[in-house]
């Protein structure tokens, strides 16, 4: 394996591809093997993961492919079936698998998007488009010129080998369809949001982060900001919310995005904690959570499924349009709030949570559950299952 990783490292990812789609060409699938990977190959979270231990037991064999050395030696241990992306085992895996499920783009599996196409794809994606992304995203749409349509024939070129794209309403149907501009489109659920509907996770989770002590759980979990030059908190914040945390013996952990490297935590506080290296997936720490913090991340979506509360603190929201991203909707207008974009409101909030239980508050709440969600019942793998068995 050694050797083949450093013959690998010595050609590229364009090179390689080049290999397996030629492969492609004269080695057959094998019809029941499923291959799965997140987030670039480097993750083990999501709605891949789920999937993947959905069918463990099933008539598939189930395969997990990925770059990470950790990963690897942690499936191995856990007797699961496990590839690693540069070797002959993985890319013997890719050019076999009937399917192969990803959450993010076909770097997931391959190691370029260019060639990619020749791969049967069953694209999960990483929760509900509020952000624009792929043929919408602002960054490919206000590119000029011939490296526009570069792009976007790469992109169409990459998204042709989705034999299945789920989501989790009529209203995110049309956004995946149009940002990936395919018709290959069925409402499902998300996978990994069928966790909200096992009543052992909560605990077992509290446990894995020894938070068994605290009355309640408040999570702040912001989104990726491709400009990390704003600290959303300043000292003084952490010092008032210490306080207030030990008055109701309230625990305040941050799960931070995978890229994220701007956020600095205070270590010196024993009611805030990081849990991001912690707990990679942040799926298992929603169903503890009793209170979550977040911005312009999907994950409220996710997390409203508990029907418990939450705060948008949106501290850069024009920045963050004109620097990161833009949005399919009017987040003011589809998200249920409250909206806070100071420290003192939403320190405030936290102190004061009858907001929650207003009228309009929870009217707002209901439709907002409603319009992202056809399905709130914890059977999303099962519905993805059924939509596979009719490729």
């Amino acid at each position: 394996m050694n050797k083949v990783k450093h013959y690998c490292q010595a050609i590229s990812g364009v090179q390689l591809n080049l290999i397996l789609w030629v492969f492609t060409f004269f080695i057959p699938k094998q019809p029941k093997l499923l291959l799965f990977s997140s987030g670039g190959g480097k993750s083990y979270y999501g709605n891949s993961l789920r999937i993947f231990e959905f069918l463990d037991d099933s008539e598939y064999k189930c395969v997990w492919i990925t770059a990470d050395k950790k990963i690897l030696r942690m499936l191995l241990s856990k007797k699961k079936n496990v590839v690693y992306k540069y070797s002959i085992y993985g890319f013997w895996a890719t050019v076999r698998a009937k399917f192969i499920f990803i959450d993010h783009d076909n770097t997931d599996f391959c190691h370029h998007f260019i060639f990619s196409y020749r791969f049967p794809v069953i694209q999960l994606w990483h929760g509900i488009a509020f952000k624009n992304v792929r043929l919408q995203d602002k960054n490919v749409r206000n590119v000029q010129g011939l490296w526009k349509n570069i792009r976007k024939y790469y992109i169409k070129k990459e998204t042709s080998s989705y034999k299945l794209i789920i989501s989790t309403s009529e209203t995110d149907k049309k956004l995946m369809r149009d940002s990936f501009a395919s018709n290959h489109v069925a409402i499902t659920g998300l996978p990994r949001n069928d966790i909200f509907y096992d009543t052992e996770v909560a605990a077992s989770i509290k446990s894995h982060l020894s938070l068994e002590s605290f009355n309640k759980v408040f999570l702040y979990a912001p989104t990726y900001r491709e400009d990390q030059k704003v600290n959303p908190f300043s000292e003084n914040f952490w010092v008032s919310l210490q306080e207030i945390l030990e008055k109701t013996n309230t625990v305040f952990l941050i799960k931070k995005h995978p890229a994220d490297n701007g956020l600095v935590v205070p270590k010196n506080f024993s009611n805030i904690i990081d849990v991001t290296s912690m707990a990679p997936d942040v799926q298992p720490i929603l169903t503890a959570t009793d209170l979550l913090i977040t911005d312009y991340s999907s994950i409220a979506a996710d997390f409203a499924l508990t029907k418990r509360p939450i705060i948008f603190y949106t501290y850069d929201f024009e920045s963050y349009i004109e620097n990161c991203r833009d949005f399919y909707y009017d987040l003011k207008e589809i998200l249920p709030g409250p909206f806070v974009e100071s420290e003192n409101q939403l320190l405030q909030l936290l102190i004061d949570q009858t907001w929650f239980q207003n009228e309009e508050h929870q009217h707002r709440y209901s439709d907002f559950i409603n319009a992202f969600h056809k399905y709130q019942d914890g059977n999303s793998s099962e519905r993805v299952l059924k939509e596979l068995q009719l490729l």
